[in-house]
């Protein structure tokens, strides 16, 4: 029971620890290890948009257009949240989120991190497999963030706490369906 209560609690958590990572590799201008998506072009940063990325800490403003002197529409205070970066104007990314909603972030507020949003009303299960009849390691609660590290087209290899395991890819959002990437 002891070990139940050990996986649900972790599996809730919503932050995942941050690996230390060099300037370079958090701007999220840098390529994705992600697939080209079909039907993208590619952007003033010379990377494919539409792409994901994640915000790089736990306040980044949403702003209404591209620049700093356009009203700030909303704050995220959610660190590795994923975003679909839409659209590029110079130094901003107009990104949308899990929700639908869309806006302009700076390039320096986001990182080439895979991390995906668990999605839906029940909790996802976590296999040692991806294998649908795989052993349960543990499960994600919706809104739970964690790493993307890899996704075969059906299932991603998901970490969160500690806890790593194959989860249903469209159970999350920040893959695209049938994205492959190692």
């Amino acid at each position: 029971m002891r070990s139940l209560r050990l996986i649900l609690v972790a599996a809730a958590v919503t932050f995942l620890a941050h690996a230390a990572q060099s300037e370079e590799a958090q701007t999220a201008d840098a390529g994705s290890s992600a697939a080209t998506v079909q039907g993208a072009r590619i952007g003033i940063s010379g990377y494919p948009v539409p792409r994901f990325a994640s915000l790089k800490t736990n306040q980044v403003n949403l702003r209404e257009g591209p620049g700093l002197d356009t009203p700030i529409r909303w704050t995220y205070v959610r660190e590795d949240l994923p975003v679909e970066i839409i659209a590029e104007h110079e130094h901003w990314r107009r990104v949308r989120d899990f929700e639908g909603t869309t806006g302009w972030v700076h390039r320096q507020m986001l990182s080439l991190t895979r991390t995906g949003y668990v999605m839906g009303k029940e909790a996802a299960p976590i296999r040692e497999k991806p294998d649908d009849s795989s052993v349960i390691v543990a499960y994600a609660s919706p809104g739970v963030i964690g790493r993307v590290r890899a996704c075969d087209g059906t299932h991603c290899l998901f970490s969160v706490r500690g806890y790593t395991g194959y989860i249903p890819q469209s159970d999350l959002f920040g893959v695209y369906a049938n994205e492959t990437f190692e």
